[in-house]
This record gives structure tokens, sequence and C-alpha cells, in this order.
């Protein structure tokens, strides 16, 4: 959506570019969850942007003013989000208002019980397996 395979990607103005997908917990048994990151010194509004783990559905709308400050952290559970996460594996899928636009996509392998998957330290480039949950804190080693 909003790619442009097989060529060099525009340089259009994206606000969202330092919001990233942080951490995700999907576990049959617990409250699955959902979280972003702003790594940039600047807040960002991301209210109307989607969440979702089908790339032809946006699930859930991320409500009005809903500002992520500068480095920070905001998760979205289960309860909020009206649906779940496969604890088998799958993609999360952050997309902008307009829906013209995958922000991010992030797929994840089969988690070990109670041990969500993200970056550590936050917004670093790898995925691992985190030591702990910490849905809207700083992720654990």
């Amino acid at each position: 959506m909003g790619g442009s395979p097989g060529r060099a990607e525009p340089n259009l103005p994206n606000s969202y570019r330092p919001v990233v997908i942080n951490e995700i917990y999907a576990q049959a048994a617990d409250a699955d969850y959902i979280e972003l990151f702003n790594y940039s010194a600047r807040p960002v509004d991301i209210s109307g942007c989607f969440l979702s783990n089908d790339a032809a559905t946006n699930r859930f709308r991320i409500p009005a003013n809903t500002i992520l400050p500068a480095l920070g952290i905001i998760a979205f559970d289960e309860s909020q989000l009206g649906f779940s996460l496969d604890a088998g594996g799958g993609t999360v899928y952050f997309v902008n208002p307009q829906r013209t636009r995958v922000i991010e996509a992030v797929r994840y392998p089969g988690q070990a019980v109670g041990l969500p998957m993200g970056h550590y330290p936050n917004g670093a480039a790898r995925w691992k397996t985190l030591s702990a949950k910490t849905p809207g804190a700083s992720n654990a080693k």
C-alpha cells in the first residue's frame, strides 16, 4: 500500500516516520498488546492511524488527540484493539489515517510463553525476545 515496487521511494513528507512498533505480546492465555515508540525529539500526533493484524482490514483506529511525546511509548491491549494476536506468529500493521501507506509492518514468529518480542533498546534495529513484558514502558533486555 503506497509503495513503489522496483523503484526508489518518493521523498514525501511523513510525520509518522519516527514512530515504530516497539513491542508485541501475543499469548493465547494472556492479554495481547501492541506498543508504539516515538524515537524522535518531537511529539507525533498519531490520532486516526490504524493498527491491525490483517493487511486487508484496518481493525483499530487510534483515538483522537493521541499525541506520542518525544521518546514516548504507548501500548494498546487487546480489549482496546478489539482483536487478538496469533501466538503462533503473524504480522502487525501500523497504517496512516488516510489508509494510503503502511507506516510499519512487523512479522513476528511464535512467542515463548510469557515473553514478548520487541526492540532493545527501544527503537533499535533488531527484534528479539525480551526478558519481560513492559507495555507502555522502556523495554526489558
